[in-house]
């Protein structure tokens, strides 16, 4: 089971690599023409992209923790919302990088996600677990915020 865990993460990295996420850190300052720019701020709609893919890291990570630390943290249904964190938050990247008229209904539904994955791992009361839960809280919340935009693109 634990060599499934590890095929999914090695396949999920080569994915996001490969997928080409645009990089809030990069030299890129260009905001997507459907949101407004503001110049003092970083885009949010980048800033949602790389949240999503930094969730979606920091989910698959945890799953291997979890995994190898066995008990309630290899918990099936905790293992599942893991994974289902991890791939909404590359779906929600992957349909904003190209500017879906769809991504606000995905970013919903990765909102949504997020939030039940960070109150699973929060539950389980390990230290070592903070990291994902601060960040599904953060991709929430950004998530939250794109999907609560209409948005007309093509």
């Amino acid at each position: 089971m634990q060599l499934i865990y590890r095929l999914v993460f090695v396949l999920s990295l080569l994915c996001t690599f490969s997928a080409g996420i645009v990089n809030a850190d990069s030299e890129q300052t260009n905001c997507p023409s459907h949101i407004s720019k503001n110049s003092d701020k970083k885009c949010p709609f980048v800033e949602c992209i790389n949240n999503c893919s930094d969730c979606h890291n920091i989910c698959i990570q945890t799953i291997n923790y979890c995994m190898n630390k066995g008990g309630k943290h290899a918990d099936a249904k905790h293992i599942k919302l893991l994974a289902d964190c991890a791939q909404m938050c590359q779906t929600s990247a992957d349909f904003m990088n190209r500017q879906s008229s769809f991504h606000p209904n995905i970013c919903k539904l990765c909102a949504e996600l997020c939030e039940k994955c960070a109150d699973s791992c929060e539950s389980l009361n390990d230290e070592n677990l903070k990291e994902c839960v601060e960040m599904c809280r953060k991709c929430a919340k950004s998530c939250t915020s794109m999907g609560s935009h209409s948005h007309d693109t093509k």
